[in-house]
C-alpha cells in the first residue's frame, strides 16, 4: 500500500490534528444500544443444536436467558433484543406441546424481545398444527411484519387442558404490553381465542395493521378473546368463527374474568361467525367491561342464536358503520353513525400492504363519510391498514376519510425492513476515503502556510 511523505509546516498541525479527531469521531460506528441485542435468524430449520446455523427457536432462547444457552450459533441475548427473520416459512417441528422452556412445541417467549419479519406476507412461522405458535410468559413484545399461522393446542390433555388450550395462534399469558404491527395471524385453532387469547393476567395488547382471518375456536372467540386491555387499530377481524355450543364473539370477546377494555378504530369487523343455536354476537359480543368503537365497520357477521353484528353493550365514539343493530345496547357519540346499511365489502385478499384487507364498493356508504378535520381524520397524515394514505386528493384517498380498516381510492406506500446498515466493507471505504481527505487537507494547509 503506497503511503505518502508528508512534511508538516509550522501552523498546519492544530487544525489538521483537530480535524483528523472530528471526522475520525463522525465515522466511528455507533456504540449498539445500551443492554440490548440483534440477532439474525439464519436457517428456517427449527432446532436446538450447534451447527453453525441460528435458528428462531434457538435466537429466542439465548434472548430469553440473556446468553447462548440455546446455541452458541447464536449471538447472546442482552436485555431488549431484536430478532430478525429474513423471508421464507418457519415450521415448528420440536413437537411436544404443554412445555414452557422453549424447547419443544410453541415458541415461548419470557423477556423484552421484538421479533421482526421482512415482509407480513412473506415471513411466516407456521405451528405445524402440533401446538400454539407463540406463547408469551413475561416481557414487552413486538412482533412485526409476520404471518402466524397453522397454530392448534387443542390436543393439550391433563390438569388444566382447557386453560392451557387458549390462543391457537398467540396466547398472551403475562407480557406487559404486546405490539402486533403489520401480522397476519391466520387459520389457527384454540379453545378460546383462537387466533388470539390475551389474558386476565397480562397487560396491554395492541393490533395495528394487522389482520386476524380465518381463526377457529371450538369454545369462544374466533379471532381476539380478551380479558384484559386491547387495541385494534387499522385492521381487519374476519372469517373468524367460535363453533362451541353456547359459544360467544365470533370475531371478538371479552371474558367474564376481571374489567377488560377494548378500543377499535379505523378497523373493519366483518364475515366472522358463531354457529351454535345458542350462542350470541357474530362479530363482537361484550360480556363484562368496556368495548369502544370509532371510525370502524361492523357488518357481514352471522350468528345461529343472537346478534349477528354485535351482543351486548357497545360504547360509539362516532362514525360507525354497524349494519345490523340487533342484540346491541349501543351508547355515547351516535350523530355520525351508519346503521342498516351493507358496506359492500369485497372478499378478503391482498390489496397492497403487507397484510389482508377487505376492500370498499365504490357505492359504500363507508366512503367519503368522515370529514377532514373530524375524528382523527387528517389530510395527507392519515393512513389505512395498508399504508395507503387518507383525504388527500385524487387517488390519495379523496377528500374525506372511509370508515373502517380500507381507503377506497388510495395509493399505499410498502415498509420496507433494512436489516443491515453499511456494511463494515463498506465502513472501511468510507475511513479510506475520509483519511485520503484528511491528507489532502494537510498537505493544502501546509502549501498555503509555505507561500505566505
Amino acid at each position: 500500500m503506497f503511503i505518502p511523505t508528508i512534511r508538516f509546516v509550522k501552523g498546519a498541525i492544530k487544525p489538521a490534528f483537530t480535524l483528523i479527531v472530528l471526522i475520525i469521531f463522525l465515522n466511528a460506528p455507533a456504540p449498539p444500544p445500551a443492554h440490548a441485542a440483534t440477532l439474525t435468524v439464519t436457517t428456517f430449520a427449527d432446532e436446538l443444536n450447534a451447527n453453525g446455523q441460528c435458528s428462531l427457536r434457538e435466537a429466542i432462547t439465548n434472548a430469553n436467558n440473556d446468553n447462548q444457552s440455546g446455541s452458541t450459533d447464536c449471538l447472546a441475548g442482552s436485555g431488549d433484543d431484536v430478532i430478525n427473520l429474513p423471508a421464507g416459512t418457519y415450521t415448528l417441528t420440536l413437537t411436544g406441546s404443554d412445555e414452557n422452556s422453549n424447547a419443544t412445541g410453541d415458541l415461548d417467549i419470557a423477556s423484552n424481545i421484538s421479533l421482526v419479519g421482512e415482509d407480513g406476507f412473506t415471513t411466516i412461522i407456521d405451528g405445524n398444527a402440533a401446538d400454539r405458535v407463540i406463547h408469551i410468559h413475561s416481557g414487552v413484545v413486538n412482533l412485526t411484519s409476520l404471518t402466524i399461522q397453522n397454530g392448534d393446542p387443542t390436543g393439550i390433555t391433563g390438569p388444566g387442558s382447557n386453560q392451557k388450550k387458549r390462543g391457537g395462534g398467540i396466547w398472551n399469558e403475562g407480557g406487559s404490553t404486546v405490539t402486533i404491527e403489520r401480522c397476519n395471524v391466520i387459520n389457527n385453532t384454540g379453545r378460546g381465542g383462537g387466533g388470539i387469547h390475551n389474558t386476565v393476567t397480562a397487560g396491554t395488547m395492541n393490533v395495528n395493521n394487522s389482520a386476524v382471518a380465518n381463526n377457529i375456536a371450538t369454545s369462544n372467540s374466533g379471532g381476539i378473546h380478551n380479558q384484559a386491555t386491547l387495541h385494534i387499530n387499522s385492521s381487519t377481524i374476519s372469517g373468524n368463527s367460535a363453533t362451541g355450543t353456547d359459544s360467544t364473539g365470533g370475531g371478538i370477546s371479552t371474558g367474564n374474568d376481571g374489567t377488560p377494555t377494548i378500543t377499535i378504530m379505523n378497523s373493519t369487523i366483518a364475515n366472522n361467525s358463531v354457529t351454535s343455536a345458542t350462542s350470541a354476537g357474530g362479530g363482537i359480543y361484550r360480556a363484562v367491561g368496556t368495548v369502544n368503537i370509532q371510525n370502524s365497520i361492523i357488518a357481514d357477521n352471522t350468528s345461529a342464536g343472537t346478534g349477528p353484528d354485535c351482543n351486548g353493550s357497545i360504547v360509539s365514539q362516532d362514525y360507525n358503520l354497524i349494519e345490523n343493530t340487533a342484540g346491541c345496547l349501543i351508547s355515547g357519540t351516535t350523530t355520525n353513525n351508519i346503521t342498516g346499511s351493507d358496506p359492500l365489502l369485497a372478499a378478503l385478499a391482498d390489496n397492497g400492504g403487507e397484510t389482508s384487507t377487505l376492500a370498499l364498493g365504490a357505492a359504500s356508504l363507508a366512503v367519503e363519510h368522515i370529514p377532514n378535520g373530524s375524528s382523527g381524520c387528517v389530510s395527507g397524515t392519515s393512513t389505512d391498514q395498508r399504508g395507503g394514505v387518507r383525504a388527500d386528493g385524487s387517488t390519495r384517498g379523496g377528500t374525506a376519510c372511509e370508515i373502517g380498516a380500507y381507503e377506497f381510492d388510495s395509493a399505499f406506500t410498502p415498509t420496507a425492513v433494512n436489516f443491515q446498515g453499511i456494511s463494515a466493507a463498506d465502513n472501511g471505504n468510507v475511513t479510506i476515503l475520509l483519511l485520503t481527505a484528511v491528507v489532502m487537507f494537510i498537505i493544502s494547509v501546509g502549501a498555503l502556510r509555505k507561500k505566505a
